[in-house]
């Protein structure tokens, strides 16, 4: 794993000087808590959005296409989404990988390079690095960085991630949720420039 002791904002504002070819964006992955409680996370979260907006970097939030569910659609978190610009635009995934694509069934499958919608608009916007948070640090948050299968069963096309894709990928624990402990396990060996910390 490629883990770095200290901050995600300050680790960019350094990467950055003298830097005219790298692109940032953001990606808010399935932050849908109707919850009215302000927790630490979304403070966190809320100062990596704050540094995105003064940095310029595009931010994309992702939910889960609404017709996917009985549920209908769960809009971002309003303590993140109302940082944002009004234009953001809401990515509609299905499965827990963002950047795959949907065939005429509904489903998303592998050989996803060069077609997936995500990808189609980071890249016409000319981002090539991504700060990623959100929920679940073992699923969605998972797939969409690094790629793998889109069920629990490991079966079915691989979907590439962020990383397969191209695109260098930055995070911190405290910006993405996860039930289990060891979640940042499988960061290991693909890039993924982890920090420990905000700032």
């Amino acid at each position: 794993m490629t883990k770095y002791t200290g901050g995600l904002i300050p680790g960019i504002e350094t990467y950055l000087q003298g830097k005219t070819n790298r692109r940032f964006g953001l990606l808010i992955i399935d932050e849908q808590d109707s919850s009215n409680t302000l927790s630490q996370r979304t403070i966190d979260q809320q100062r990596i959005i704050a540094f995105a907006q003064e940095m310029k970097f595009k931010s994309v939030m992702i939910e889960l296409n609404p017709a996917m569910t009985t549920a209908g659609r769960h809009p971002t978190n309003n303590d993140l989404a109302k940082m944002l610009p009004p234009d953001t635009p809401v990515f509609f995934k299905i499965g827990m990988n963002a950047f795959g694509i949907i065939d005429a069934s509904g489903k998303s499958f592998g050989n996803n390079r060069g077609k997936s919608l995500l990808d189609t608009l980071l890249r016409s916007a000319g981002i090539n690095e991504l700060i990623v948070m959100g929920q679940m640090g073992e699923m969605c948050v998972n797939r969409t960085v690094v790629g793998g299968y889109d069920n629990h069963m490991n079966q079915g096309p691989r979907i590439d991630g962020a990383i397969d894709l191209g695109f260098q990928v930055w995070i911190c624990p405290q910006i993405i949720n996860s039930d289990k402990k060891s979640w940042l396990g499988w960061y290991d060996d693909f890039g993924v420039k982890c920090y420990t910390a905000v700032s």
